[in-house]
């Protein structure tokens, strides 16, 4: 057992949240533990409940434990959080000692108040608190900071698991790892456990570490682990570590978990362990996550859990309480099946990919690495936009308009356009049907989202079938109406000049020539397809003009079959509390396939704050995400998961696990580098009285071009192009703050 006397007021560890109190002021804080009751008193099954403060009594300790709420899920739930933990430290006299002379005290005071019921009251409370605790202190241990610690020889906590894989279906080598920890702060919660799993011998390493962080086990409930389990545990050492990496050949494997957040948890757990007891090794290995192997899953699904994708696929061996070793074969056994099956996700359902399966291309689009595995190659194929149409609804129309929070905007407006235009639908329900029947049905997971059904009218309306959404559908019909009146001109376009006077149908089904791939066009006629879109579909590229997004080009690529392609899309912009429309307008673009190098096209991918990221990286590499939040405009966490994904698709290298660590952008970008739109006048403004909202700022100056801007300003060129460009997503302007950028390049 580690065990070394605190000095009152001492920090107890790096944990913030626990503080030590003297052994009297914390009974006395306590009220004497007059109101406490066995459901206060924390236990190994304890799940912690929001505003709840429980107490713990050990050999040596007197603990209180307090959580707190926590807000989620966008302010619709809320779960327990851990507040602050109070430490006193027993000495076998004080913590009897106390009660007796409060006790002792009402007595005299009873004496002289002899009428007074409330010190009677007190009285009587005092001592059945004092016979309570009682009952549940333990007798009084001095913990011997000399006793020898327990050092067990590293084999003894290997375990042969008898779970072997076949080691031939894997290009590379493989190991599971687990932690079971205290909390979810990687630097202030304690590592309780720590399991290795090699699929390919069965063999795994399961071991506890002592508390460190905290003085009790917290999450017991979920891990199973007690402060009994950790009783006799020791520290792992830098030789044992040493023996780990050479025994499992850590430096030649890819290290696997499951982990949540950005996908380092467990990790981030492990190299913070290390870094408190300066073990050197275990951040030079390279990690894998199983969650990147997921199909992704579409919007409302819940229960992407381990335990809950496990029962989908049939794996057996998921238990209530957690433990590392049992969680790293059922982690094993999901990967093999993420990696041997080809499965996707239709809505909330699971399915597996079949060889005559003809994949729709909005599947293509969400599943990339499905396509490439079954041999779909992602067309090197840009969309140039040129716009040829555009209706901006008046002012005083917006009144009456707004874009509701499900999809229902984008169904009923693309059926009332198609009803305009008086495009005939096609059935394309017996081929979809059988085709979807190629497929192996898995399982399915729980979704949040409660389909309204509806029937689509003749007159561009819709219909609730069931009564009870009649009021809301009634809303939605009335904003149908509203933009109807000022459809005429798009319509007239449409019908004269897009599909030049032809025959438009909706829904032709189009297969590819390798019948891989199908396509339903929103519009089409013998020499032209059109897409419709309610949002902005056009990207802005850094200094390289705009583009079709790639989603869209590809279902353009694949409807066309040589024919003319357009679209056309709906924009809303919304004031910020999206309460109101502050602009919409209806334009339609005459998009150029064209086909590009590969290579070439990969950088195409990026977006315009990719880009900006990039740049930024590149001039100053050790930008915290907190530097980065302030100068693109995109919070910290999505800065935080778009740079894994850049990492991910190589133009990123990250040198470290902690949040401030070295980047490196590759050559991947590099010789790919945009040139900088060197035309346009910068606009200076002051930050201080700039109101994005109102999309006005108070300039200072206006300068003709960003190479003169660079002079004037003394700062990189790159650099005011790169936040202009970071501003301009709600502008037509380059905007750059002197004010608000000067401070990262002085």
């Amino acid at each position: 057992m580690n065990y070394r006397r605190y000095k009152i007021g001492e920090k107890y560890s790096q944990d913030d949240k626990v503080i030590v109190l003297p052994l009297q002021q914390f009974i006395e804080r306590h009220g004497f533990f007059v109101d406490v009751s066995s459901k206060d008193l924390f236990r190994p099954t304890t799940k912690p409940e929001e505003f709840g403060g429980y107490y713990k009594f050990t050999c040596d300790k007197l603990i209180f434990v307090y959580y707190s709420s926590q807000v989620t899920n966008f302010g619709l739930s809320s779960k327990p959080t851990l507040e602050l933990i109070e430490v006193a430290f027993r000495d076998g006299k004080t913590e009897y000692a106390s009660f007796d002379t409060r006790i002792e005290e009402l007595e005299e005071e009873q004496a002289q108040h002899k009428r007074k019921k409330s010190i009677q009251n007190e009285l009587e409370k005092l001592r059945k608190a004092k016979k309570f605790f009682g009952r549940h202190l333990p007798k009084y241990q001095n913990p011997n900071a000399d006793e020898a610690e327990t050092i067990l020889s590293f084999d003894k906590y290997l375990v042969d698991t008898g779970y072997k894989t076949n080691p031939a279906q894997y290009s590379k080598k493989y190991i599971v790892f687990d932690v079971e920890t205290n909390g979810l702060r990687r630097a202030s919660d304690d590592l309780l456990s720590l399991t290795i799993y090699d699929p390919f011998t069965g063999m795994a390493y399961n071991r506890f570490f002592p508390l460190d962080q905290q003085p009790l086990v917290l999450t017991s409930f979920i891990n199973g682990i007690t402060d009994e389990d950790l009783k006799d545990s020791v520290h792992i050492t830098q030789d044992e570590l040493n023996w780990i990496i050479d025994y499992f050949d850590l430096q030649n494997s890819i290290m696997l978990s499951f982990s949540g957040g950005e996908g380092t948890f467990d990790s981030s757990f492990v190299s913070h362990y290390c870094k408190r007891h300066g073990l050197q090794g275990f951040d030079d290995l390279k990690f894998d996550n199983i969650r990147k192997h997921l199909p992704a899953s579409p919007y409302g699904v819940v229960g992407m859990s381990k335990d809950s994708l496990c029962s989908l696929f049939g794996i057996e061996g998921v238990q209530e309480v957690h433990s590392g070793l049992n969680d790293c074969i059922l982690e094993w056994k999901l990967f093999e099946q993420l990696t041997s099956s080809k499965v996707f996700f239709i809505n909330e359902h699971l399915y597996r990919y079949h060889t005559d399966y003809v994949m729709p291309v909005s599947y293509l689009n969400r599943y990339p690495a499905l396509a490439e595995s079954i041999g779909i190659p992602i067309p090197a194929v840009i969309g140039i936009p040129r716009l040829v149409h555009e209706y901006v609804f008046p002012k005083n129309a917006l009144k009456e308009i707004h874009k509701f929070p499900t999809n229902i905007t984008g169904i009923t407006l693309d059926h009332l356009l198609k009803t305009m235009i008086d495009a005939e639908e096609q059935d394309n329900t017996s081929f979809l049907t059988a085709n979807k029947k190629k497929l192996e049905y898995i399982g399915s997971l729980q979704t949040n989202i409660e389909a309204i059904p509806i029937i689509k009218k003749a007159d561009g309306m819709v219909k609730a079938i069931d009564k009870k959404n009649d009021e809301y559908i009634n809303a939605v019909n009335a904003v149908t109406n509203q933009i109807k009146s000022h459809l005429s001109s798009t319509v007239a376009f449409v019908k004269d000049t897009v599909f030049n006077g032809e025959h438009i149908i909706s829904q032709e089904l189009v297969i590819s020539d390798n019948r891989k791939v199908l396509a339903l066009c929103d519009l089409s006629s013998p020499g032209a397809v059109m897409e419709i879109k309610t949002m902005n579909s056009i990207d802005e590229l850094f200094g390289c003009g705009v583009r079709v997004k790639p989603v869209v080009t590809r279902q353009l690529y694949y409807e066309s079959d040589g024919r003319k392609t357009f679209l056309l899309q709906i924009c809303f912009q919304r004031n910020p509390s999206g309460e109101k429309v502050t602009d919409l307008r209806i334009q339609i673009f005459d998009v150029e396939l064209k086909t590009i190098d590969q290579e070439e096209y990969s950088i195409s991918e990026l977006t315009t704050q990719d880009i900006a990221l990039l740049e930024l990286l590149q001039w100053n590499p050790c930008f915290t995400y907190t530097a980065l939040e302030e100068l693109t405009g995109m919070r910290a966490n999505k800065l935080s998961v778009r740079a894994k994904q850049l990492k991910d698709e190589g133009y990123l290298i990250n040198q470290g696990t902690n949040r401030k660590a070295h980047w490196i952008v590759t050559e991947k970008y590099t010789k790919h580098k945009s040139r900088i739109d060197n035309s346009k006048p910068v606009y200076v403004y002051d930050w201080r009285k700039y109101d994005r909202h109102l999309c006005g700022a108070t300039m200072i100056e206006e300068i003709s071009s960003v190479s003169d801007a660079a002079k004037r300003l003394n700062l990189p060129e790159d650099y005011i192009a790169i936040a202009c460009q970071c501003e301009k997503h709600l502008h037509s302007k380059y905007l750059f703050s002197y004010e608000k950028n000067k401070k990262h390049f002085r």
